[in-house]
C-alpha cells in the first residue's frame, strides 16, 4: 500500500513539474515576467540565469526529458530540459538544461539552473 501511494505521489510530481514548465514557456510568449518569476523559488531571478535573456525570445518550448528526486526528503528533484528558443517567430537554437526544483509550500518552483 504505501508503494502505490509512492507511486502516484511521484506520478502527481512528475505532472506538476511539466505544468511548472509550460508556464515559463507561456510566460515568455506573453512576455509575463511576473508569472515567469512565479516558477522560481521566492519569485526572484536566479543567479547567472536572468528572466531578460528569455524575454527577447518570441517563443520557448519547453519538453522535459527526465525527472529525479534529488534527495531522500521527497521535496527536491533534478530536471532535465530540453528547450527550444524562437526569434521573431522562427526556431533560433535549442539547450538541454539540469533544474533544480524544490516543492516549497505546496507547489515546485525552480531554485537553480545548469546550462
Amino acid at each position: 500500500m504505501l508503494q502505490c501511494l509512492g507511486k502516484e505521489r511521484n506520478r502527481m510530481s512528475k505532472k506538476s513539474i511539466n505544468i511548472l514548465f509550460q508556464k515559463r514557456d507561456k510566460a515568455v510568449a506573453k512576455k509575463d515576467k511576473k508569472l515567469f518569476l512565479y516558477t522560481q523559488l521566492k519569485n526572484l531571478e536566479i543567479k547567472n540565469s536572468y528572466s531578460n535573456g528569455y524575454f527577447k525570445l518570441s517563443k520557448l518550448k519547453s519538453k522535459v526529458l527526465h525527472i529525479e528526486k534529488y534527495d531522500n526528503k521527497n521535496n527536491s528533484w533534478i530536471a532535465f530540459v530540453k528547450e527550444e528558443y524562437y526569434q521573431h517567430g522562427k526556431f533560433s537554437h535549442k539547450g538541454y538544461l539540469i533544474y533544480k526544483l524544490i516543492n516549497d509550500d505546496g507547489r515546485f518552483v525552480i531554485y537553480d539552473i545548469t546550462w
